[in-house]
C-alpha cells in the first residue's frame, strides 16, 4: 500500500539517480584515460611556431646575404653564406627550444583535465546525494504517515472488538441471571409440590385412618348393624389400590377420596379392583 502511494504522488519505490547516467560517463572517461604523451610533429601549435620561425630564418639569412653583398659590392663571398647560416641556425635553435614549452603545456592542459573531470565527478556525487536525501526523506515521511494510518486502523479494530467482548460478556450475564431465576424458580415451584404432596399424603394418611377406626367401630357394633354393615360391604368389591399410596381402601373410602380431590379413578380391572392413582 505504501508503494503504491509513493507511486501516485510521484515518488519511486526504488531510488533512481537523475545524475547516474552522467557519473558513468565521467568514471568511464577517467579509468580509461590514456597516460599522457606529447609529440611536437602532430602538434598544431608547434606546427604554427615552426612555420613562423623558418619564415623568420629565411628572412634573417636573406638579409645577412643582402647586407655581406653590400659590403662587398655585390659579389658572393663566403661571409655572406656564413652570415646566412648563422640567421637560420638561430631561429632553428629557437624553434626547438619551444619544444620543452610546448610538452610544459600539453601536460598541464592534461593535468588541468583530469583534474577538472574529479571535480565534476564530486559535483555531480554531492548532487546525487542530495537528491537521495530528498527521496529518503520523503519516502520516510511517506512510511510515517502509513504507519499512522495503519495504527489507527488498529486501535479501531481493537476497539470494536473490545466492544463485541462486553456486548458479549454482558449477554452472557444476563443469561447466566435469567437461568439462576429459571433454576429458583423451578426449585421453589417443585418445594411447593412437594410441600403439596406432603399435605395430601397426609390427609390420605388421615382419611385411611378414620377409615380403620370406622372399620374397627362396625364390627363392635350392634347385630343389626353388623347385619347392615355386612350386607353393604357384600355389595361392594372388597378392596380398592390406590397408586402412589400404600394399603388397600375400601369402595366407600375411594370414593370419598375421589370426592375430595385427592384421588381419582383411571381404570377399572377384575371383579374386585378398582384401580385409582393419587392427584398430585
Amino acid at each position: 500500500m505504501a508503494i503504491k502511494r509513493m507511486e501516485e504522488d510521484g515518488l519511486q519505490a526504488v531510488y533512481e539517480s537523475p545524475y547516474q547516467d552522467r557519473i558513468d560517463r565521467v568514471v568511464d572517461k577517467l579509468t580509461q584515460r590514456e597516460r599522457f604523451s606529447y609529440d611536437y610533429a602532430s602538434d598544431p601549435l608547434y606546427q604554427a611556431y615552426a612555420e613562423a620561425y623558418q619564415r623568420e630564418g629565411r628572412r634573417a639569412a636573406e638579409d645577412a646575404v643582402g647586407l655581406a653583398a653590400q659590403n662587398t659590392g655585390g659579389r658572393a663571398s663566403s661571409y655572406a653564406v656564413t652570415a646566412a647560416q648563422q640567421a637560420g641556425s638561430y631561429y632553428a635553435s629557437k624553434q626547438a627550444d619551444k619544444i620543452p614549452e610546448l610538452y610544459k603545456l600539453a601536460y598541464e592542459v592534461y593535468r588541468d583535465e583530469y583534474e577538472s573531470d574529479l571535480d565534476l565527478l564530486d559535483s555531480l556525487n554531492d548532487l546525487d546525494k542530495a537528491s537521495y536525501s530528498r527521496w529518503s526523506d520523503a519516502r520516510e515521511a511517506e512510511r510515517k504517515a502509513e504507519q499512522t494510518s495503519y495504527q489507527r486502523e488498529l486501535d479501531e479494530l481493537d476497539r470494536a472488538l473490545k466492544a463485541e467482548q462486553l456486548e458479549y460478556q454482558r449477554g452472557r450475564d444476563a443469561l447466566k441471571d435469567e437461568r439462576y431465576e429459571s433454576e429458583q424458580a423451578y426449585k421453589q415451584q417443585r418445594d411447593q409440590v412437594k410441600d403439596s404432596q406432603f399435605e395430601r399424603q397426609q390427609a390420605l394418611r388421615e382419611q385411611k385412618a378414620a377409615a380403620t377406626a370406622s372399620r374397627q367401630a362396625a364390627k363392635t357394633a350392634k347385630p343389626s348393624g353388623a347385619k347392615t354393615a355386612a350386607a353393604a360391604a357384600k355389595s361392594e368389591p372388597a378392596d380398592v389400590q390406590v397408586y402412589g399410596l400404600p394399603g388397600l381402601f375400601t369402595k366407600s373410602e375411594a370414593e370419598h377420596m375421589i370426592s375430595m380431590g385427592v384421588a381419582e379413578k383411571v381404570r377399572s380391572g377384575g371383579r374386585k379392583i378398582y384401580k385409582l392413582t393419587a392427584v398430585e
